[in-house]
């Protein structure tokens, strides 16, 4: 299992083969190192003035009917339990994302998205590891998130983190897609 991505407690820490060196302020500067190519990154909270952009990703990361709505995505975003953080490349948002504190100990992933050229770099490994940062600061021990069926990527993705398969749910998409539910038992 990949380590969790701590930038409060350590000042690096090795996460999926690449290095990250994080600052310990609220905005988190981090450096992936993946064989000779540098790409940093920044993560930080999520801001109502980036509403419009967060739109703009989902829309290219997810198709219709697997995509949120504006309206839905807005919803998600401004619940009193939403916790959402961000991903900067020089500046431009290139990923976020976007989970809820629930219930009896347990929270729920509702979407990381990370745009094409951006991918493969950490980047939605650090933007999960600051999601169960956040997570456990609220006392979570059970996370859960729906993969689609037919996104293996992303079900391997979550896999290595340490996630299982638990249903499948059919027609969970408003495509009609099936959905398999996934959990992370998170420790301390």
């Amino acid at each position: 299992m990949i380590a969790q991505l701590d930038v409060d407690k350590k000042d690096s820490q090795t996460v999926d083969s690449a290095q990250y060196s994080c600052s310990p302020e609220g905005r988190k500067m981090c450096m992936s190192i993946t064989g000779s190519e540098r790409k940093s990154f920044t993560i930080r909270p999520y801001r109502v003035d980036d509403m419009s952009r967060l739109y703009e990703i989902d829309q290219i990361c997810f198709e219709p009917g697997v995509a949120y709505s504006r309206a839905e995505l807005f919803l998600y975003l401004a619940h009193r339990n939403s916790i959402a953080w961000v991903a900067e490349q020089s500046g431009v948002v290139v990923g976020f994302a976007v989970g809820r504190t629930e219930k009896y100990g347990t929270a729920h992933v509702l979407t990381i998205d990370v745009l094409p050229d951006a991918r493969r770099l950490g980047i939605g490994t650090a933007l999960l590891g600051h999601l169960h940062e956040s997570f456990r600061k609220h006392n979570v021990r059970l996370v859960v998130l729906e993969v689609a069926v037919q996104n293996l990527i992303a079900q391997r993705f979550y896999c290595k983190l340490g996630y299982r398969v638990t249903e499948l749910i059919p027609r969970y998409y408003g495509n009609g897609g099936d959905a398999y539910r996934m959990v992370l038992q998170l420790s301390d």
